[in-house]
């Protein structure tokens, strides 16, 4: 979407009106499919409001600003990434129970860990 939108302001005098109805529909498109507090609608809000603050005549520094934006999402996508292989990780209990039986530890117990509406979230496990 922001490759879209940067090549879009580049292409003359319709081009910052092409850019922001791009970045409009990614923005609004993130909303419905994962809420206004996820990155998926963050990273195109952003970009929507660079571009919405924008005249034809700001286009090196929105540029630069689409950019900044982008190595952001990238990083954030990253992060994203890491922490869900990390889930993975620790949603191996077998794997888990074994790296604590090496170490002498045993599985004593688990228990769900639930938010205030009941959905479980995590186990706690209990090693001695």
């Amino acid at each position: 979407m922001i490759a879209r939108a940067e090549t879009a302001l580049t292409l003359g005098p319709n081009g910052l009106r092409d850019a922001l109805g791009i970045a409009t529909d990614a923005a609004r498109e993130g909303a419905q499919l994962l809420g206004q507090t996820s990155p998926g609608w963050e990273i195109s809000e952003a970009v929507r409001r660079t571009l919405l603050m924008g005249t034809p005549k700001d286009i090196q520094p929105m540029l630069a600003t689409l950019r900044s934006i982008a190595r952001m999402a990238r990083n954030e996508l990253a992060r994203i990434d890491a922490l869900d292989r990390a889930c993975t990780t620790a949603d191996d209990q077998e794997r888990f129970v074994l790296a604590f039986a090496g170490s002498g530890l045993r599985l004593r117990s688990a228990q769900e860990v639930c938010e205030p509406s009941g959905r479980a979230f995590a186990n706690f496990l209990t090693f001695s």
